[in-house]
């Protein structure tokens, strides 16, 4: 912002705040959209990073039929130039259609990009002439063919080239002022402020007349014209001065109208937006009638009816009602927090797609109305518009209704029903569940993520890049597990890409490291990095922990590929993914071994059911599920981990692998378990006090619950669903947790 010596602010926007990008206007195609650009991106990832690209640090990324990037300008376009590359190898294929239009609704072709016109193996700078009337310019992915994509950097569209016709233009505090556009600038009530509006002729020959320049509208009055040219010369500049003396507080709009003989903008119209004191006027109201639709574990879009106002502002928070309001002449960006609040949608739109979410969970949202920008925003910070919802839980529906954990085709029946699924290929991880479920917004326009074994926090600016946020897809089971490891083609494989098995690790302090050791817990560590520990265990193997609120995700990632690919790996072969029989090559010095000699199949029972599937977990995996198609089943149903043995990839009746005690305190038995039809339970000891029974499901829900002083007591279970349970026994502060598994 740009003051004048009496202390009058002013900035320059486009038309109304719009989204118009002013002419000339150009990106580098790296971050966040700029002002005037809209894309329709079917992936939700939008960007190559080097070396594909021209302008480091990234270039667009076009890679589905459909997909559109488009420019909206606010003034005459001159040449359109970009820079082009295709994808893939050998000649390129596919066909991608440049575009413009006078209106955003009928578009004709500026160009069209089909097979060979598009070079494989270098950036091609390309430039296009628009048509004078068009306001919207389109790049249109018009038919993309498997494994070719387009990358487009350095878009860039100038002021047309000077003719001798007389060419008007405007600039106000040193920044291009389109026909059509907006101003804003700011004076004390009562105080007279200076305006200039320098009026500019493009043409190289003629004159440029000024027939009149008129100032009409709602506050008229506070604004008066003390000079205006009757001409300009060619090239040449000549000032309106206005006089803007606010009446009173808030918003005064008016319109300046310069009537002239440029043959295709005549007239010139600027409306201005002047501020009588420090802000805008208030909005009358907040928005109504708060909606909420595509409800998923890991989203929602919240929707509202908008009140007159410049623009909305939604704030989030988890568990309780919003109580902060954001302040006047403070700008908010997405991610920004407010008090306990965070931002999550700023704009004049009348609905926000949100994400960062897990699974079971309460957001609450109040949105404000404001009006004005900049430091001149005015917030209706009373009455704001509120709502919450609940996000959904695990959904199988009918997914494993083919399925009978009583039969004995159980674990073949289970391979069956998981391995019928859509590949994601490895490739696409960054294009899928990066950015649709990883990536939180943060201040600054930068996203964050986590580092799923250590708990790192990394903070980063988009685009998203392996290499530059120093991370990895890394296989939880590892790729050299798998029986196709040094085949041909084993990359290419369903097993190498599942999305149930890759998480987001750092590479170097973590990856790395970890390599293809087994999991298991250190008895002396050798190394920790935050939340993750390397070492040796009891019997001297070196093995690799991850904090621990995520060992029982990695159980369950374990036995998941297990079952899905035993003897059903997607090419068509048999090959026995039974822990017996994976034989893992030397390595780091060490002997070929097989996999049920260093990974502990009760150990990693043990963390399973110590750690059962959190909310996140839960909706990690139904986003997994809407593009992959297919379902953990030991995150449905963990109980069903203890009917597998997983050395030998056959059903077992033995479930009992050594539930341990949470919380000591009280010592009692528990048997059976797992159980169908009932729990008993013994007390070693006679209370002094009755003790407090209760029965919780995952989701943290009581189920049952009674107060007893008997030492021995019978819990029917019968009715209750299939799962994982917390059984609590508490009296005078003292407690036990047991985890219960009911078939």
């Amino acid at each position: 912002m740009k003051k004048t010596l009496l202390f009058f602010a002013s900035i320059i926007a486009s038309i109304g705040m719009m989204a118009q990008a002013p002419v000339p206007t150009n990106w580098d195609c790296a971050g966040a959209l700029p002002t005037g650009y809209s894309e329709i991106e079917l992936t939700s990832s939008n960007s190559y990073v080097a070396p594909l690209c021209v302008s480091t640090p990234a270039s667009y990324k076009m890679d589905r039929t459909g997909e559109a990037l488009t420019l909206w300008v606010n003034d005459v376009p001159g040449a359109l130039s970009y820079q082009l590359r295709g994808t893939g190898s050998g000649t390129w294929s596919g066909t991608m259609t440049v575009q413009e239009s006078v209106d955003g609704s009928i578009w004709t072709t500026l160009h069209t990009y089909t097979n060979a016109d598009v070079n494989t193996t270098s950036f091609i700078l390309q430039t296009d002439i628009p048509n004078t009337t068009s306001r919207y310019i389109r790049f249109f992915y018009t038919n993309k063919v498997s494994g070719f994509n387009l990358a487009i950097d350095d878009i860039a569209i100038a002021i047309p080239s000077a003719g001798p016709a007389q060419e008007i233009a405007a600039n106000f505090s040193t920044a291009n002022v389109a026909n059509n556009s907006t101003i804003y600038f700011a004076s004390p009530v009562g105080t007279a402020s200076p305006i200039v509006v320098n009026l500019e002729n493009l043409g190289t020959v003629n004159t440029l007349n000024i027939t009149s320049a008129l100032i009409s509208g709602v506050a008229a009055t506070d604004y008066s014209i003390t000079s205006s040219p009757t001409s300009v010369a060619a090239l040449g500049t000549a000032p309106i001065n206005i006089t803007f003396n606010p009446s009173m507080a808030g918003t005064r709009t008016a319109v300046l109208t310069i009537a002239n003989d440029d043959a295709d903008e005549n007239p010139f119209v600027i409306n201005l937006n002047g501020i009588g004191g420090s802000f805008a006027t208030e909005p009358m109201s907040n928005p109504t009638a708060m909606s909420f639709t595509n409800i998923k574990p890991w989203k929602m879009t919240a929707s509202w009816i908008k009140s007159t106002a410049d623009g909305f502002i939604v704030l989030r928070k988890e568990g309780s009602a919003v109580t902060d309001a954001p302040v006047d002449g403070q700008v908010y960006d997405v991610g920004m927090g407010i008090g306990t609040s965070k931002v999550f949608f700023v704009g004049d739109g009348d609905s926000a797609k949100i994400q960062e979410m897990v699974a079971n969970s309460t957001y609450h949202y109040a949105v404000f109305a404001y009006n004005g920008i900049a430091n001149f925003t005015n917030y209706k910070q009373s009455s704001p518009l509120v709502g919450s919802q609940t996000s959904s839980g695990l959904n199988a529906g009918t997914y494993y209704s083919t399925v009978d954990s009583n039969a004995a085709s159980f674990v073949t029946d289970l391979t069956s029903k998981i391995n019928n699924h859509f590949q994601i290929f490895y490739s696409d991880y960054d294009n899928t569940i990066i950015p649709n479920y990883f990536l939180r917004d943060t201040t600054g326009d930068d996203k964050v993520f986590n580092c799923d074994y250590s708990g790192e926090t990394k903070i980063f600016t988009p685009p998203f890049g392996f290499v530059g946020t120093n991370s990895s897809r890394e296989h939880c089971f590892a790729s050299s597990w798998m029986p196709t490891f040094g085949t041909t083609g084993h990359e290419d494989k369903e097993a190498y890409s599942d999305l149930f098995n890759l998480k987001l690790a750092n590479q170097d302090d973590v990856n790395a490291p970890r390599s293809n050791r087994a999991f298991g817990e250190p008895l002396t560590s050798t190394t920790n990095y935050l939340l993750a520990t390397f070492g040796t265990d009891a019997v001297g193997h070196k093995v690799f922990s991850p904090r621990t609120d995520f060992r029982g995700d990695v159980a369950r990632s374990l036995f998941y590929m297990t079952t899905c690919y035993h003897n059903a790996d997607n090419d068509g072969s048999i090959n026995s993914w039974s822990w017996n029989s994976i034989r893992v090559a030397a390595s780091f010095g060490d002997t070929a071994w097989t996999l049920s000699s260093k990974l502990n199949q009760s150990l990693m029972k043990q963390w399973a059911q110590l750690d059962p599937p959190s909310n996140e977990e839960m909706a990690r995996a139904e986003y997994i599920y809407s593009i992959q198609n297919n379902r953990n089943p030991y995150i449905d149903h963990p109980s069903w981990i203890c009917l597998v043995d997983f050395t030998t990839m056959n059903k077992t009746v033995n479930c009992n692998v050594g539930i341990n005690d949470i919380d000591a305190t009280i010592q009692a038995s528990v048997y059976p378990n797992p159980t169908s039809d009932f729990i008993n339970i013994d007390l070693d000891e006679k209370l002094n006090k009755d003790a407090v029974i209760s029965l919780a499901d995952m989701t943290g829900k009581t189920v049952f619950e009674v107060s007893t002083d008997a030492i021995a007591s019978t819990i029917n279970t019968s009715s209750f669903a299939k799962g994982m349970y917390t059984l609590t026994i508490s009296s005078e502060g003292r407690m036990v947790k047991k985890k219960i598994i009911i078939q």
